[in-house]
């Protein structure tokens, strides 16, 4: 497990929303696909499962080409998750 694992567990554990988003964002920075899911259908229910499969495939996709670019992966994230991070 991994410190973002880690990390990710213990926001989701705290029951905010907010909280719970951040573990989001600890689990795709983490790769942890499967906590993402999980985490993600705990915040939107089952019906939140395509925009999931979204959220990963956008991560998998950009956050490797933001990285050569030089733009950092914050912005990239602000994007994909809709909120401050």
């Amino acid at each position: 497990m991994t410190f973002t694992d880690t990390l990710g567990a213990r926001l989701e554990s705290e029951q905010g929303q907010i909280l719970a988003a951040n573990a989001c964002l600890c689990y795709v920075c983490a790769g942890n696909v499967d906590k993402l899911v999980d985490c993600w259908n705990s915040i939107h229910g089952s019906n939140g499962t395509p925009d999931v499969l979204q959220v990963i495939n956008k991560c998998t996709a950009l956050i490797p080409l933001n990285i050569m670019r030089g733009e950092g992966v914050k912005s990239l994230l602000n994007n994909i998750f809709g909120f401050e991070v």
